[in-house]
């Protein structure tokens, strides 16, 4: 069966802006980034804290896993630094510490994120993204890309020098909408 298809020809196409357009870039500050390292058959501690942290009213504003491959996962939440006590206190009574699991948290860290027509579709976002990052000796925590829309964790004290940064890179929208009208100003 393999052989039907060894000589098929395959078509790829490929749109590359000489600067990509973006919806404009959001920061959000005042945040602290948990990360935990368990092994996956402890994943369950992670829904139940996030479940419980959603019924405090907790507000994250990024989730993120990296499987690694010894079968463990680092997680990483970045939520409102109001909460960094009682995320603390709860991490300390349930990582299991003595089964090489650990957690950390950082703060103040602050976030950006920007999003873009069909980011989905194009090759060079991620690419651009880390050149601006390496040239400006801007360094990351985390980073998450999602079909259209780009999330960095940043130490707080860099996040507005980052976002200038970006905003220089990438293409952003000149005017605002006039919300309810439909026109723009």
């Amino acid at each position: 069966m393999a052989g039907k298809f060894k000589n098929v020809m395959e078509t790829s196409a490929v749109y590359w802006e000489p600067k990509i357009k973006t919806y404009g870039f959001q920061e959000i500050t005042d945040l602290s980034l948990l990360e935990v390292t368990m092994k996956a058959d402890r994943f369950a501690l992670v829904e139940t804290m996030l479940q419980d942290a959603a019924h405090a009213a907790v507000r994250f504003h990024l989730v993120l896993i990296q499987p690694r491959k010894d079968y463990t996962a680092q997680i990483s939440i970045v939520f409102d630094r109001e909460w960094e006590d009682r995320i603390d206190h709860y991490c300390t009574s349930e990582v299991r510490l003595d089964q090489e699991e650990h957690f950390s948290i950082r703060s103040p860290v602050g976030l950006i994120c920007f999003f873009g027509p069909h980011f989905g579709e194009r090759y060079g976002i991620a690419e651009t993204t880390f050149q601006v990052l390496a040239e400006n000796n801007l360094r990351i925590l985390a980073a998450g890309f999602s079909g259209s829309a780009v999330y960095l964790v940043l130490p707080e004290n860099i996040t507005q020098r980052a976002k200038t940064v970006f905003e220089s890179a990438f293409e952003v929208p000149k005017s605002k909408p006039s919300y309810g009208t439909g026109k723009t100003s």
